[in-house]
Protein backbone atom coordinates (compact mmCIF):
# COMPACT_ATOMS: atom_id res chain seq x y z
CA UNK A 1 0.00 0.00 0.00
CA UNK A 2 2.89 1.81 1.23
CA UNK A 3 3.91 1.20 -3.01
CA UNK A 4 0.90 3.15 -3.98
CA UNK A 5 1.29 6.42 -2.22
CA UNK A 6 4.80 5.87 -3.86
CA UNK A 7 3.50 5.90 -7.14
CA UNK A 8 1.03 8.42 -7.01
CA UNK A 9 3.84 11.00 -5.59
CA UNK A 10 6.28 9.84 -8.78
CA UNK A 11 3.34 10.09 -11.53
CA UNK A 12 4.32 12.57 -14.60
CA UNK A 13 1.55 12.06 -16.71
CA UNK A 14 -2.88 11.09 -16.49
CA UNK A 15 -1.81 7.71 -17.47
CA UNK A 16 0.00 7.55 -14.32
CA UNK A 17 -2.58 8.30 -12.09
CA UNK A 18 -5.46 6.82 -14.08
CA UNK A 19 -2.55 3.29 -13.22
CA UNK A 20 -2.51 4.32 -9.59
CA UNK A 21 -6.62 4.58 -9.65
CA UNK A 22 -6.88 0.98 -10.80
CA UNK A 23 -4.71 -0.66 -8.09
CA UNK A 24 -7.02 1.75 -5.81
CA UNK A 25 -9.64 0.29 -6.61
CA UNK A 26 -8.76 -2.98 -5.86
CA UNK A 27 -8.18 -1.78 -2.50
CA UNK A 28 -10.12 -2.79 0.37
CA UNK A 29 -11.57 0.32 2.08
CA UNK A 30 -9.95 1.24 4.80
CA UNK A 31 -8.81 4.58 6.80
CA UNK A 32 -5.21 4.52 4.44
CA UNK A 33 -7.24 3.75 1.00
CA UNK A 34 -9.38 7.24 1.92
CA UNK A 35 -6.22 8.90 2.48
CA UNK A 36 -4.67 7.41 -0.42
CA UNK A 37 -7.56 8.27 -2.88
CA UNK A 38 -7.48 12.06 -1.25
CA UNK A 39 -3.63 12.18 -2.33
CA UNK A 40 -4.47 11.01 -5.94
CA UNK A 41 -7.80 13.46 -6.15
CA UNK A 42 -5.35 16.03 -5.50
CA UNK A 43 -2.61 14.69 -7.60
CA UNK A 44 -5.19 14.77 -10.34
CA UNK A 45 -6.19 18.46 -9.86
CA UNK A 46 -2.81 19.76 -9.89
CA UNK A 47 -1.64 17.92 -12.61
CA UNK A 48 -4.87 19.18 -14.73
CA UNK A 49 -4.55 23.03 -13.28
CA UNK A 50 -0.89 22.83 -15.24
CA UNK A 51 -2.83 21.93 -18.43
CA UNK A 52 -5.75 24.43 -18.34
CA UNK A 53 -5.78 27.98 -19.66
CA UNK A 54 -3.63 30.59 -18.39
CA UNK A 55 -4.89 34.12 -17.89
CA UNK A 56 -4.85 35.33 -21.71
CA UNK A 57 -6.72 32.03 -22.45
CA UNK A 58 -3.78 30.00 -24.09
CA UNK A 59 -3.85 26.51 -23.91
CA UNK A 60 -0.76 26.05 -21.78
CA UNK A 61 0.20 22.00 -22.07
CA UNK A 62 2.86 21.51 -19.58
CA UNK A 63 4.53 18.03 -18.95
CA UNK A 64 4.30 17.62 -14.95
CA UNK A 65 7.80 17.72 -14.09
CA UNK A 66 6.96 18.15 -10.05
CA UNK A 67 8.00 14.45 -9.15
CA UNK A 68 10.55 13.90 -12.06
CA UNK A 69 13.57 12.19 -10.28
CA UNK A 70 16.89 13.80 -9.50
CA UNK A 71 19.06 14.59 -12.79
CA UNK A 72 16.48 14.78 -15.20
CA UNK A 73 16.75 17.75 -17.80
CA UNK A 74 14.67 20.15 -18.44
CA UNK A 75 13.40 20.48 -22.10
CA UNK A 76 14.55 23.82 -24.04
CA UNK A 77 11.70 25.99 -24.31
CA UNK A 78 8.94 24.15 -23.79
CA UNK A 79 6.91 24.73 -20.67
CA UNK A 80 6.88 21.96 -17.19
CA UNK A 81 4.70 22.12 -14.26
CA UNK A 82 6.48 22.47 -11.14
CA UNK A 83 5.09 22.86 -7.39
CA UNK A 84 7.48 25.15 -6.24
CA UNK A 85 9.55 23.11 -3.96
CA UNK A 86 12.20 21.60 -6.51
CA UNK A 87 15.84 22.31 -6.25
CA UNK A 88 17.28 23.52 -10.29
CA UNK A 89 20.95 22.69 -11.13
CA UNK A 90 21.91 25.53 -13.62
CA UNK A 91 24.85 23.82 -14.59
CA UNK A 92 27.09 25.07 -11.71
CA UNK A 93 24.42 27.29 -10.13
CA UNK A 94 21.77 25.01 -7.58
CA UNK A 95 18.56 27.14 -7.40
CA UNK A 96 16.46 26.29 -4.60
CA UNK A 97 13.11 27.17 -5.20
CA UNK A 98 12.64 27.46 -1.39
CA UNK A 99 15.00 29.71 -0.36
CA UNK A 100 13.66 33.12 1.44
CA UNK A 101 14.98 35.58 -1.37
CA UNK A 102 13.52 32.97 -3.90
CA UNK A 103 10.25 32.42 -2.09
CA UNK A 104 9.64 35.75 -1.41
CA UNK A 105 9.59 36.49 -4.78
CA UNK A 106 7.38 33.43 -6.11
CA UNK A 107 4.79 34.06 -2.99
CA UNK A 108 4.66 37.49 -4.52
CA UNK A 109 3.47 36.40 -7.88
CA UNK A 110 0.24 36.29 -9.11
CA UNK A 111 -1.50 34.10 -11.49
CA UNK A 112 -0.38 34.38 -14.82
CA UNK A 113 2.74 36.42 -13.54
CA UNK A 114 6.10 35.74 -15.12
CA UNK A 115 9.31 36.21 -14.00
CA UNK A 116 13.14 35.82 -15.33
CA UNK A 117 15.77 34.62 -13.91
CA UNK A 118 19.90 34.54 -14.88
CA UNK A 119 22.84 36.34 -14.60
CA UNK A 120 20.18 39.70 -15.61
CA UNK A 121 16.36 39.73 -14.60
CA UNK A 122 13.84 39.54 -11.51
CA UNK A 123 15.75 36.83 -9.80
CA UNK A 124 19.55 38.07 -10.38
CA UNK A 125 22.36 35.49 -10.40
CA UNK A 126 25.90 36.79 -9.90
CA UNK A 127 28.60 37.13 -12.86
CA UNK A 128 30.87 34.78 -11.43
CA UNK A 129 28.86 31.56 -12.32
CA UNK A 130 29.49 31.88 -16.28
CA UNK A 131 27.17 28.58 -17.09
CA UNK A 132 24.17 30.58 -16.31
CA UNK A 133 22.49 32.57 -19.30
CA UNK A 134 21.54 36.25 -18.85
CA UNK A 135 18.00 34.70 -19.21
CA UNK A 136 17.93 31.11 -18.03
CA UNK A 137 14.75 30.59 -17.44
CA UNK A 138 11.25 32.19 -16.87
CA UNK A 139 8.64 31.20 -14.19
CA UNK A 140 4.80 31.39 -14.79
CA UNK A 141 2.65 31.34 -11.39
CA UNK A 142 -0.63 28.91 -11.81
CA UNK A 143 -3.11 27.99 -9.51
CA UNK A 144 -1.23 25.10 -7.70
CA UNK A 145 2.63 25.34 -9.28
CA UNK A 146 4.73 27.18 -11.21
CA UNK A 147 4.98 26.82 -15.20
CA UNK A 148 8.95 26.34 -16.09
CA UNK A 149 10.41 27.11 -19.46
CA UNK A 150 14.30 26.57 -19.74
CA UNK A 151 15.23 29.60 -22.19
CA UNK A 152 18.82 29.44 -21.44
CA UNK A 153 21.89 27.77 -23.72
CA UNK A 154 23.57 25.46 -21.13
CA UNK A 155 20.15 24.18 -20.10
CA UNK A 156 18.56 23.23 -16.58
CA UNK A 157 18.10 20.01 -14.55
CA UNK A 158 16.26 18.70 -11.53
CA UNK A 159 18.32 18.83 -8.37
CA UNK A 160 17.86 16.63 -5.67
CA UNK A 161 13.89 15.84 -4.89
CA UNK A 162 13.04 17.02 -1.38
CA UNK A 163 10.10 16.54 0.59
CA UNK A 164 8.08 19.49 1.48
CA UNK A 165 8.14 21.10 5.13
CA UNK A 166 5.67 23.53 6.39
CA UNK A 167 8.05 25.80 8.97
CA UNK A 168 5.19 25.05 11.41
CA UNK A 169 6.85 21.71 11.99
CA UNK A 170 9.91 22.71 12.99
CA UNK A 171 9.03 25.13 16.09
CA UNK A 172 7.37 25.18 18.98
CA UNK A 173 4.76 27.62 18.40
CA UNK A 174 2.76 28.18 15.12
CA UNK A 175 4.61 31.15 13.44
CA UNK A 176 7.83 31.12 15.30
CA UNK A 177 6.93 33.70 17.55
CA UNK A 178 6.89 36.48 14.60
CA UNK A 179 11.12 35.33 14.20
CA UNK A 180 11.64 33.74 10.32
CA UNK A 181 12.72 30.09 10.62
CA UNK A 182 16.53 30.14 9.23
CA UNK A 183 16.26 29.01 5.64
CA UNK A 184 19.35 26.75 6.08
CA UNK A 185 17.18 24.53 9.46
CA UNK A 186 14.26 24.04 6.73
CA UNK A 187 16.43 23.10 3.92
CA UNK A 188 18.47 20.54 6.58
CA UNK A 189 15.46 18.96 7.61
CA UNK A 190 14.48 18.37 4.01
CA UNK A 191 17.57 17.03 3.25
CA UNK A 192 17.49 14.94 6.10
CA UNK A 193 14.03 13.35 5.37
CA UNK A 194 15.10 12.88 2.27
CA UNK A 195 17.57 10.46 3.58
CA UNK A 196 15.13 8.84 5.97
CA UNK A 197 12.38 7.91 2.97
CA UNK A 198 16.05 6.22 0.70
CA UNK A 199 16.54 4.69 4.45
CA UNK A 200 13.17 2.88 4.81
CA UNK A 201 12.93 2.05 1.05
CA UNK A 202 16.09 0.50 1.23
CA UNK A 203 15.40 -1.26 4.36
CA UNK A 204 18.74 -0.21 6.45
CA UNK A 205 16.06 2.20 8.36
CA UNK A 206 14.67 -0.93 10.42
CA UNK A 207 16.65 -4.09 8.96
CA UNK A 208 18.79 -3.96 12.60
CA UNK A 209 20.01 -2.68 15.71
CA UNK A 210 23.35 -1.56 13.97
CA UNK A 211 21.90 -0.31 10.89
CA UNK A 212 19.00 1.51 12.45
CA UNK A 213 21.99 3.50 14.85
CA UNK A 214 23.72 4.23 11.55
CA UNK A 215 20.88 5.65 9.92
CA UNK A 216 19.80 7.92 12.94
CA UNK A 217 23.62 8.80 13.52
CA UNK A 218 23.74 9.80 9.62
CA UNK A 219 20.23 11.34 9.75
CA UNK A 220 21.74 13.53 12.81
CA UNK A 221 24.88 14.60 10.76
CA UNK A 222 22.56 16.13 7.69
CA UNK A 223 19.91 17.89 10.34
CA UNK A 224 23.16 19.62 11.60
CA UNK A 225 25.19 20.58 8.53
CA UNK A 226 23.23 19.41 5.64
CA UNK A 227 24.25 16.46 3.27
CA UNK A 228 27.34 18.15 1.52
CA UNK A 229 28.68 19.82 5.40
CA UNK A 230 27.21 23.55 3.66
CA UNK A 231 24.28 24.32 5.49
CA UNK A 232 25.48 25.07 9.40
CA UNK A 233 22.62 26.30 10.76
CA UNK A 234 22.52 25.77 14.73
CA UNK A 235 24.08 29.24 15.63
CA UNK A 236 21.81 30.68 13.59
CA UNK A 237 18.48 29.41 15.57
CA UNK A 238 19.65 28.66 19.24
CA UNK A 239 22.98 27.29 20.87
CA UNK A 240 23.32 25.06 23.71
CA UNK A 241 26.20 24.44 26.43
CA UNK A 242 27.33 21.29 24.72
CA UNK A 243 28.63 21.40 21.07
CA UNK A 244 26.48 19.41 18.66
CA UNK A 245 29.33 16.89 17.51
CA UNK A 246 27.13 15.63 14.43
CA UNK A 247 26.51 12.03 14.10
CA UNK A 248 28.15 11.09 17.26
CA UNK A 249 26.32 9.62 20.32
CA UNK A 250 27.55 11.46 23.76
CA UNK A 251 29.66 9.24 25.82
CA UNK A 252 29.73 8.77 29.53
CA UNK A 253 27.93 10.32 31.90
CA UNK A 254 24.03 11.83 32.67
CA UNK A 255 23.32 15.19 31.33
CA UNK A 256 20.39 17.50 33.00
CA UNK A 257 18.15 20.45 32.33
CA UNK A 258 15.66 22.71 34.10
CA UNK A 259 13.18 23.97 32.27
CA UNK A 260 10.81 24.89 34.99
CA UNK A 261 8.36 27.02 32.81
CA UNK A 262 7.67 23.74 31.05
CA UNK A 263 7.60 22.00 33.78
CA UNK A 264 5.10 23.70 35.29
CA UNK A 265 2.67 23.52 32.12
CA UNK A 266 3.24 19.42 32.11
CA UNK A 267 2.39 19.79 35.63
CA UNK A 268 -1.00 21.01 34.70
CA UNK A 269 -1.00 18.46 31.70
CA UNK A 270 -0.50 15.94 33.93
CA UNK A 271 -3.58 16.63 36.54
CA UNK A 272 -5.45 16.54 33.30
CA UNK A 273 -4.60 13.33 32.03
CA UNK A 274 -4.62 12.07 35.54
CA UNK A 275 -0.66 11.28 35.73
CA UNK A 276 0.90 12.14 39.16
CA UNK A 277 3.85 13.85 37.73
CA UNK A 278 4.08 16.73 39.93
CA UNK A 279 7.31 19.18 40.17
CA UNK A 280 7.91 19.13 43.71
CA UNK A 281 8.25 15.31 43.48
CA UNK A 282 11.29 13.12 42.90
CA UNK A 283 9.95 9.91 40.39
CA UNK A 284 11.18 8.20 37.27
CA UNK A 285 9.33 7.48 33.63
CA UNK A 286 8.54 3.77 33.74
CA UNK A 287 9.47 3.15 30.48
CA UNK A 288 8.76 -0.63 29.16
CA UNK A 289 12.37 -2.61 28.57
CA UNK A 290 14.67 0.21 30.35
CA UNK A 291 15.98 -1.07 33.68
CA UNK A 292 15.17 1.04 36.68
CA UNK A 293 18.14 2.50 37.51
CA UNK A 294 18.73 3.89 33.94
CA UNK A 295 15.28 5.18 33.26
CA UNK A 296 15.22 9.11 33.12
CA UNK A 297 14.58 10.92 36.42
CA UNK A 298 12.51 13.90 37.60
CA UNK A 299 14.32 16.15 40.64
CA UNK A 300 12.30 17.80 42.92
CA UNK A 301 12.43 21.11 41.03
CA UNK A 302 11.74 20.78 37.44
CA UNK A 303 14.79 19.07 36.83
CA UNK A 304 15.03 15.92 34.61
CA UNK A 305 17.81 13.80 34.15
CA UNK A 306 19.02 11.72 31.06
CA UNK A 307 20.49 8.13 31.17
CA UNK A 308 24.35 7.70 30.98
CA UNK A 309 25.31 7.97 27.48
CA UNK A 310 27.14 4.73 28.02
CA UNK A 311 23.91 2.66 28.00
CA UNK A 312 21.99 4.51 25.31
CA UNK A 313 22.73 1.58 22.81
CA UNK A 314 22.19 -1.17 25.10
CA UNK A 315 18.72 -0.03 25.63
CA UNK A 316 17.14 3.06 24.56
CA UNK A 317 18.11 2.34 21.06
CA UNK A 318 17.25 -1.57 21.68
CA UNK A 319 13.79 0.11 22.34
CA UNK A 320 13.96 2.56 19.62
CA UNK A 321 14.68 0.30 16.96
CA UNK A 322 11.97 -2.14 17.79
CA UNK A 323 9.26 0.66 17.93
CA UNK A 324 10.30 2.24 14.37
CA UNK A 325 10.21 -1.76 13.16
CA UNK A 326 7.05 -1.96 14.64
CA UNK A 327 5.77 1.94 12.87
CA UNK A 328 6.87 0.71 9.26
CA UNK A 329 4.87 -2.61 9.81
CA UNK A 330 1.86 -1.29 11.15
CA UNK A 331 1.98 1.76 8.17
CA UNK A 332 3.02 -1.40 5.15
CA UNK A 333 -0.15 -3.10 6.99
CA UNK A 334 -2.17 -0.10 6.24
CA UNK A 335 -3.16 0.29 10.30
CA UNK A 336 -5.43 2.99 11.59
CA UNK A 337 -3.86 5.72 12.67
CA UNK A 338 -4.59 5.55 16.16
CA UNK A 339 -2.69 2.52 16.21
CA UNK A 340 0.10 4.11 13.99
CA UNK A 341 -0.10 7.45 16.62
CA UNK A 342 0.18 5.09 19.72
CA UNK A 343 3.65 3.06 18.15
CA UNK A 344 4.82 6.48 17.33
CA UNK A 345 4.54 7.99 21.00
CA UNK A 346 6.00 4.88 22.17
CA UNK A 347 9.14 5.31 19.56
CA UNK A 348 9.55 9.54 20.48
CA UNK A 349 9.16 9.03 24.38
CA UNK A 350 12.13 6.72 24.26
CA UNK A 351 14.19 8.69 21.58
CA UNK A 352 13.26 12.39 23.69
CA UNK A 353 14.09 10.45 26.93
CA UNK A 354 17.20 9.25 25.43
CA UNK A 355 18.67 12.44 24.11
CA UNK A 356 21.89 10.86 22.16
CA UNK A 357 23.42 13.76 20.79
CA UNK A 358 25.06 16.87 22.22
CA UNK A 359 22.25 19.40 19.84
CA UNK A 360 19.67 18.76 17.58
CA UNK A 361 17.47 16.22 19.19
CA UNK A 362 14.19 16.87 19.36
CA UNK A 363 14.49 18.95 15.65
CA UNK A 364 15.95 15.19 15.00
CA UNK A 365 13.29 13.11 16.04
CA UNK A 366 10.13 15.08 15.01
CA UNK A 367 11.34 15.19 11.63
CA UNK A 368 11.84 11.03 11.93
CA UNK A 369 7.87 11.03 13.00
CA UNK A 370 6.74 13.55 10.41
CA UNK A 371 8.30 11.32 7.72
CA UNK A 372 6.81 8.24 8.76
CA UNK A 373 3.38 10.01 9.34
CA UNK A 374 3.74 11.50 5.67
CA UNK A 375 4.67 8.15 4.50
CA UNK A 376 1.40 6.78 6.43
CA UNK A 377 -0.57 9.25 4.41
CA UNK A 378 -1.11 11.29 7.36
CA UNK A 379 -1.13 14.79 8.51
CA UNK A 380 2.17 16.53 9.92
CA UNK A 381 2.92 17.50 13.39
CA UNK A 382 4.22 20.81 15.15
CA UNK A 383 6.65 20.35 17.98
CA UNK A 384 5.04 21.98 20.76
CA UNK A 385 6.55 20.86 23.83
CA UNK A 386 6.28 16.95 22.86
CA UNK A 387 9.60 16.60 23.96
CA UNK A 388 8.98 18.02 27.31
CA UNK A 389 5.92 16.19 28.25
CA UNK A 390 7.58 12.67 27.39
CA UNK A 391 9.97 13.63 29.64
CA UNK A 392 7.69 13.91 32.37
CA UNK A 393 4.50 11.73 31.84
CA UNK A 394 4.20 7.98 31.98
CA UNK A 395 3.94 5.75 28.71
CA UNK A 396 0.64 5.52 29.08
CA UNK A 397 -0.37 9.30 29.66
CA UNK A 398 2.02 10.66 27.45
CA UNK A 399 0.54 8.20 23.98
CA UNK A 400 -2.68 9.89 25.36
CA UNK A 401 -1.50 13.00 25.12
CA UNK A 402 0.68 13.09 21.90
CA UNK A 403 -2.59 11.30 20.12
CA UNK A 404 -4.43 14.39 21.20
CA UNK A 405 -1.81 16.87 20.01
CA UNK A 406 -1.96 15.69 16.82
CA UNK A 407 -5.60 15.65 16.48
CA UNK A 408 -5.76 19.10 17.92
CA UNK A 409 -2.63 20.81 15.55
CA UNK A 410 -1.78 18.94 12.93
CA UNK A 411 -0.73 20.96 9.59
CA UNK A 412 -2.27 20.38 5.82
Amino acid sequence: MAQIGNNIGRARTAADLDKAQKWLDKMPDCEQKTRLQKQLNEKYEQFNSANNANSTGEKIRAQDFSNAVEGTKLPKNEPVFLNGTETLELVDYELDLTALDVKSKLDAMKNGDVITVGREGDIKIDDTYAYVSRKHLTIEKTNNGYIVKDTSANGISIGEKLPEINADELCRNPGNDGKPVPYKYIRTSREARAFMNDAIESGSYTKDLDSYIKTMNRMHEISAHGKNGNYYWYDEAGQGSIKVNPGQIRGEGILQNRRIDSALQVEEIAKQYGDPYRVDITSKVNLKGIPKEHRPLDYTGGFHIYPDGKILTKYYYKEMHRTAKDVVKLIDNSASERRILEKLAEHYQYAANARPYGQINNSLFMNEVNTLLFRAGMKRMPQGILDIASMHLQPDTFKKYFIDQYYATALN
